[in-house]
């Protein structure tokens, strides 16, 4: 027991740290919010129906992906442009790892597109990535990445720095896109490399294509 605050010699109760993986998780909520609250959400303006060679995409959050298992986490898209998520229909959000290890966590945001396109992806991702530019998230190292193989589509990747929401974080940023759906990844404290490394664990059991 502590003595009394107001006897001689006390000491005060020192201050209780937050779990590691409880301070992690945190720190993935804020991400969340600033990356997808500035515009780092990929969308699709609404055009004219075509036909679509990935229109069988579907996206699911199944309870292990990539060896990696999914944790109780809060909807990373709660703190999204509500006018982004228009764009979207059949969305996910979860997170992934292994509580106790330093494997993850990885965050996983997406969706289908509730128009599908008919210009080239990766010209969406150029919008993504340059509203990122004016945000509290600054993304550097761009890379094109070769996606899964079962996966196939277009996979961007990129080193990220987040200074704002009362926070300062440095993690690791991927954008999976096809004509049909999205897929987001972002880690904190893991670099861009280890982050390329997680999406390719991940996306085979998220992203299915019949």
């Amino acid at each position: 027991m502590w003595p009394d605050p107001a006897s001689p010699g006390a000491q005060p109760e020192p201050r209780r740290k937050l779990p590691c993986r409880l301070l992690t998780g945190l720190r993935i909520a804020v991400v969340a919010v600033l990356l997808l609250g500035a515009g780092g959400f990929l969308t699709w303006p609404k055009i004219r129906a075509a036909l679509n060679p990935d229109a069988g995409t579907r996206l699911t959050v199944p309870a292990r992906a990539g060896g990696l298992r999914r944790t109780d986490a809060p909807d990373l898209l709660a703190g999204a442009d509500p006018a982004m998520l228009s764009t979207l229909r059949s969305r996910i959000s979860a997170v992934y790892g292994v509580p106790g290890t330093s494997d993850g966590p990885v965050a996983v945001v997406g969706g289908l597109f509730a128009h599908p396109a008919t210009d080239e992806p990766d010209d969406a991702v150029d919008g993504l990535f340059l509203a990122l530019s004016y945000s509290d998230v600054r993304a550097s190292g761009r890379r094109l990445v070769v996606p899964p193989r079962p996966v196939d589509g277009s996979m961007t990747c990129a080193a990220i720095t987040v200074t704002g929401g009362g926070t300062a974080a440095h993690g690791g940023f991927c954008v999976w896109v096809n004509r049909a759906a999205v897929v987001e990844l972002f880690t904190v404290d893991h670099d861009v490399d280890e982050t390329i490394r997680y999406a390719r664990r991940v996306l085979p059991d998220i992203v299915h294509r019949d």
